[in-house]
């Protein structure tokens, strides 16, 4: 395989650049709009402030891949069979600026993603009115608003993150392929771009929730020396939100997690093990998309950079393997959560999502289920 590279043509090795990034290009597309079309259908995650953030991923994925990629595969194909890294193709500036802006959305996103899932699951909002019931007809009014649009939370959020990597993408604009990782610029970007993010994200956000569990550990031996009951978690919500309406407004459906509480009351649960059996998965997506975020910034902004290569493997590994992020993130998400596969499953054989789907409908058959409004 090496033989054949190194006997190609420049020509040759531009056209093979060209096929492989917008094969790559055209993966991602639809790896990602399958996780936003999914979205739509399972509200399963942990709030909605998360949603929009795994939202806000693939929808950086998706204007990185159509909008950026559309340049970057001219430019990075006439670079090669040019053989020259300064590459003044037309919009130049405007690829370098798209590129360095999305690419900074992955690692501010997971950041917030972090700290959404860490205050979700140690914040715990004690509910002083009965437990007798789980099902509150107003939160379940109030959670389907929440479901159709963002709050202000979300839109502060997400308007923090793109106000802040758009002006990041102006830093570095330049047509210059290479770029020296220890330079002043090359620093700069390896700081906003990785070890800011990860290491007051999930670093810290790991490390605050293990020492909440020690001080949580702590106290339940405190309580088992002393004698004295620790409160009935099952007034606690630290759990992700109840889902009580199916999507499907044709039919009343009660979530798994409903009949765990149920469960719970009876001794066949304890609340720890709901909690963990939670939010287990939502630590291991985000410990996926570190792990991710840690190859690319390795392959694409220092291992292409320090080692001596010739332009088609540099572009190879800079351009194209740096890149792969675009496909590997929608994977983790798929692979991640059990609920979202199967709603991807759902819209594939049901040919599209439901465009006009009425919660108030199943909210109406609820009340009357439960008795209280009459035919």
């Amino acid at each position: 395989m090496l033989e054949i590279l190194e006997n190609m043509d420049k020509m040759t090795e531009g056209g093979l650049i060209v096929i492989l990034d917008m094969s790559l290009a055209l993966i991602s597309v639809v790896a990602n709009l399958v996780v936003i079309t999914s979205l739509r259908e399972w509200d399963g995650l942990l709030n909605v402030t998360y949603s929009f953030l795994v939202a806000n991923l693939c929808a950086a994925n998706l204007i990185s891949a159509v909008f950026v990629k559309s340049i970057s595969v001219v430019r990075n194909g006439y670079a090669v069979a040019s053989n020259s890294t300064n590459s003044e193709v037309a919009f130049c500036s405007i690829q370098s600026l798209g590129h360095r802006s999305t690419l900074a959305v992955y690692p501010w996103t997971l950041f917030f993603m972090c700290w959404i899932l860490f205050a979700h699951v140690y914040t715990k909002q004690f509910d002083s009115g009965s437990t007798e019931s789980n099902l509150n007809l107003e939160n379940i009014e109030q959670d389907d608003k929440e479901e159709m649009e963002a709050g202000m939370l979300e839109k502060g959020i997400l308007g923090t993150i793109w106000s802040f990597c758009f002006g990041f993408g102006f830093f570095g604009e330049t047509c210059e392929i290479r770029e020296n990782p220890f330079s002043k610029s090359g620093l700069a970007s390896s700081l906003v771009l990785y070890v800011l993010p990860v290491l007051f994200g999930p670093l810290l956000a790991g490390f605050s929730a293990f020492c909440c569990n020690v001080c949580k550990c702590a106290k339940s031996c405190c309580c088992c020396c002393c004698g004295a009951e620790e409160p009935d978690a099952l007034n606690y919500h630290g759990s992700p939100r109840i889902q009580v309406l199916s999507r499907d407004s044709s039919s009343l459906h009660i979530s798994p997690e409903l009949s765990q509480r149920s469960s719970l009351r009876h001794g066949n649960k304890t609340p720890s093990s709901i909690r963990e059996t939670s939010h287990v998965w939502h630590c291991f997506c985000i410990f996926l998309l570190t792990i991710i975020l840690t190859f690319v910034m390795a392959m694409g902004q220092l291992v292409s950079e320090i080692l001596d290569l010739s332009l088609l493997y540099y572009i190879l590994l800079k351009c194209v393997v740096g890149t792969v992020h675009h496909l590997f993130i929608p994977l983790a998400l798929l692979v991640s959560y059990r609920g979202l596969r199967l709603s991807a499953k759902v819209v594939f054989l049901r040919g599209g999502t439901i465009q006009n789907k009425s919660k108030q409908l199943a909210l109406k058959q609820v009340k009357k289920e439960l008795g209280i409004i009459h035919e």
